[in-house]
């Protein structure tokens, strides 16, 4: 097991917290107050629905803390999970956080073609050419991107020790770029219009809120990639709390701050904030990011060489964070024997994550994104298997305030999960037929995989393979006929 290997200790408070909000907040940060925060909730709602949202990242969050000091181990929820529920289980929760961790990665790295397309247009725009989910891919920047992608790779391969002061210089250039970013803009905010102002959507406040409320999972996926860190805390575990914290209210002040940027100035022929993000499909360039136009409208000068290395900031946590988080997934599977021998390799695991972000990355955008939405709900998986442990292992050991944030954390997870699973339960799709289809396929991988290795590891029991074999069956079975039934209805 991982736990009998000498780790060095390199990590201080201040790069956990780098760890855990480069993860949680990224380059979405900066698209999600045009694409869905305002149009859903406006600022306002925006602002209050991450007020309730911090408060159920904080109880999921307690649970990690929780389970790190319990198991100060190298396999975070992995661990939790099997230490409570058994190896069947456990392989669950670590296949779908797998696919929730890297699928960030090729994200991220388009991100940086997206900047590029914003603000030097067709600069990148060379070699072949081919459309995917109406998103044109090119070579140039597919090139671009790879590039990218191994030099991320090779710095992580070889340079580990390093990166994670790259981590904690872009984590606070993200932090302090943000702060920047609201000191230039909030002085021409016009409080009196943007007060009780509410989104496009036609939506009464309360749902609306809410709605933004359940798509928390997705803002906030990575602020617990440090469970899979606390071998390397070079300060005591129980020490760890702040961080944390830290992240997720700082995580949070960012999506507020950035909505309200957003809704600050619009360009010439709208009449309002409102009429700006409803027409924003029809719109190219700069003006087409809110937070990119407002942000350099009011600076002219200096506006965009702010926000360039802002955005880059989060795309370099984004990548190397969930570098990092995939590797240590795939490495503590491998530690049990459920993954190849050759997955313990840290060289091997960034390599294998490398080649499938760029296989991934030829995609495009578009398609990406169908994946990034089972993404959430490998995030959710994550959160309700840990919650869930802490509930088991806090009653045993007869710690009531646990108890009672593992029983919620859970609950909260399984209402998280519910909503990315049955389509139309809220007004917002959360998951596309192409997303449930992905789904299906990331299930019957699984179900194969788990089944063929499974069953030839004589320390695990029947009903352990069974319970695992079930549930994968199950929702592949789900997904697939969800998705049929939306592609024949066109939902």
């Amino acid at each position: 097991m991982s736990n009998k290997r000498e780790f060095s200790k390199y990590l201080n408070p201040l790069d956990v917290w780098a760890i855990a909000f480069g993860c949680a907040i990224g380059w979405g940060a900066f698209v999600m107050p045009g694409t869905t925060f305002l149009p859903i909730a406006g600022p306002c709602g925006t602002m209050l629905a991450m007020l309730i949202s911090v408060f159920i990242m904080l109880i999921i969050g307690h649970n990690y803390y929780y389970m790190m000091n319990k198991f100060p181990d190298i396999g975070g929820a992995y661990t939790y999970t099997k230490e409570a529920f058994g190896r069947g289980h456990a392989f669950l929760c670590a296949w779908f956080l797998c696919l929730a961790y890297m699928s960030v990665v090729p994200l991220n790295a388009i991100a940086l073609v997206t900047i590029i397309r914003v603000i030097f247009n067709n600069f990148c725009q060379i070699g072949f050419h081919y459309q995917i989910a109406k998103y044109d891919v090119f070579g140039g920047e597919v090139a671009l991107t790879a590039a990218v992608l191994i030099l991320m790779a090779l710095l992580n391969i070889h340079k580990k020790h390093l990166m994670h002061y790259v981590q904690t210089v872009s984590s606070l250039i993200l932090l302090l770029g943000t702060i920047t970013i609201a000191f230039i803009v909030f002085p021409h905010i016009e409080w009196a219009k943007i007060i009780g102002s509410f989104g496009t959507s036609n939506l009464e406040i309360t749902p609306a809120i809410f709605i933004i409320v359940l798509l928390s999972p997705w803002a906030f996926v990575g602020f617990e990639a440090i469970a899979f860190e606390t071998v390397h805390f070079k300060f005591p575990v129980n020490k760890s709390n702040w961080s944390i914290i830290l992240s997720i209210v700082l995580g949070a002040l960012v999506y507020i701050s950035l909505s309200f940027v957003g809704t600050t100035l619009v360009p010439k022929g709208y009449l309002n904030w409102q009429d700006y993000i409803n027409n924003l499909h029809n719109i190219k360039g700069i003006t087409s990011i809110p937070t990119f136009y407002v942000t350099t409208t009011v600076s002219v000068r200096y506006g965009l060489i702010i926000m360039c290395i802002t955005t880059l900031a989060a795309i370099i946590t984004g990548i190397n964070g969930f570098y990092r988080a995939t590797s240590k997934v795939l490495c503590t599977m491998a530690d049990d024997r459920i993954l190849p021998p050759k997955f313990t390799s840290n060289k091997f695991c960034m390599k294998f994550i490398m080649c499938v972000s760029i296989l991934a990355s030829l995609l495009g955008k578009n398609a990406l994104e169908w994946i990034v939405d089972v993404m959430t709900f490998g995030a959710i998986i994550g959160f309700a298997y840990t919650s869930a442990s802490t509930y088991k292992i806090a009653k045993k050991d007869g710690d009531t305030k646990a108890k009672l944030t593992g029983f919620i954390g859970t609950l909260i997870s399984i209402i998280f999960a519910l909503v990315q699973l049955i389509p139309k339960i809220i007004n917002v799709q959360t998951m596309s037929a192409e997303s449930f289809l992905v789904l299906a396929f990331w299930c019957l991988v699984g179900f194969l995989f788990y089944w063929r290795t499974m069953s030839q590891d004589t320390i695990l029991d029947s009903v352990e393979v069974s319970t695992a074999g079930t549930a994968l069956f199950f929702l592949l079975f789900y997904a697939a006929l969800v998705w049929f039934v939306m592609t024949i209805l066109n939902i």
